[in-house]
């Protein structure tokens, strides 16, 4: 079981690394002049970062209860998506979606992995 644990929190964070990507990227892409398009690909990752790391991160200082922060996790995680498929990679888009939801049910039902 401990196994599983530590597997589904190294697919965890490489989600968590992908979503950060793939809002610059969108950043990058939905911009309008040189200037604007590396604003939002800096800006957009920024703030969800800082997002996650306010309320979401273990050592989070303000970290929301576990049913409100699989919520917000997964509202990430999903926009991530969302933005991939409007950039035009809809199998990407839909295997980052599942893999999220994937990973929510099992901290859900197996217990976040502690190191």
């Amino acid at each position: 079981m401990q196994a599983i644990k530590m597997i589904n929190a190294a697919v965890a964070f490489g989600l968590e690394l992908s979503m950060l990507a793939a809002f610059g990227y969108w950043g990058y892409k939905i911009g309008n002049g040189l200037v604007v398009k590396w604003l939002l690909a800096l800006a957009l990752p920024l703030i969800a970062g800082v997002l996650w790391g306010y309320v979401l991160a273990p050592k989070a200082p303000y970290r929301l209860d576990t049913n409100i922060r699989v919520v917000v996790e997964l509202m990430l995680f999903l926009l991530a998506a969302y933005a991939l498929y409007r950039l035009g990679h809809a199998t990407l888009a839909v295997v980052f979606a599942a893999l999220a939801v994937i990973v929510q049910v099992l901290f859900l039902t197996l217990g976040e992995w502690k190191p």
